[in-house]
């Protein structure tokens, strides 16, 4: 059986909930399909998140690494195909109040690297399923970013047989009153996702 380590956020800015969080820890233990899952609440936080996320690859001989976020203004499953070698929010802070504006994440690093999940498989799975998906090409500049371009670049030059990606979920109705999404369904959509990998 495969390894997957599974990540999401704790809240941040001013949500009482994080659903990447919540979905996270639904599957933490669980077996889905072929993967034995581990799962951990990453901090937002520009420092913490990937020292912790570093700290849990090294140590965990992983198949399929997979990050969750939350991704307030969407209205669909976005699969990242992008992250960026960028910080740039100038808006939002941290949960430690720091705000990192034009930034290089590793001053070594490359500028992109590209998600290795199938994702075109996995958009195609969850629109047959009623789940509505899309293909995003930017993870943003804030944390979420930085976590996949982590997690992508530790895949790269440390793990190259693992696969490794992010997904932006959007809110579930008790985040976001006139969300259409449940945590059942969010969770739903997770499963596929490691079901097609």
């Amino acid at each position: 059986m495969g390894k997957l380590l599974l990540t999401g956020f704790e809240k941040f800015l001013s949500f009482p909930t994080n659903p990447s969080e919540e979905v996270a820890k639904r599957l933490k233990g669980r077996k889905v399909g072929k993967y034995q899952c581990d799962s951990i609440t990453l901090p937002v936080d520009f420092e913490e998140s990937v020292a912790i996320l570093s700290d849990t690859l090294e140590k965990g001989s992983y198949d399929l690494a997979l990050s969750l976020g939350l991704a307030y203004s969407r209205e669909v499953i976005s699969l990242e195909r992008v992250a960026l070698n960028l910080i740039d929010d100038g808006v939002r802070k941290d949960n430690k109040g720091r705000i990192i504006e034009d930034k290089q994440i590793l001053s070594e690093g490359v500028n992109a690297y590209f998600a290795s999940l199938p994702l075109k498989k996995i958009h195609l799975a969850l629109n047959e399923a009623g789940l509505k998906s899309e293909l995003s090409l930017s993870a943003g500049s804030y944390v979420c970013n930085l976590v996949m371009y982590h997690l992508l670049h530790f895949q790269n030059t440390i793990s190259p047989s693992m696969l490794a990606g992010f997904i932006h979920i959007p809110p579930d109705a008790s985040l976001k009153r006139e969300s259409k999404w449940t945590l059942d369904q969010l969770e739903e959509a997770i499963h596929i996702v490691i079901n097609n990998c």
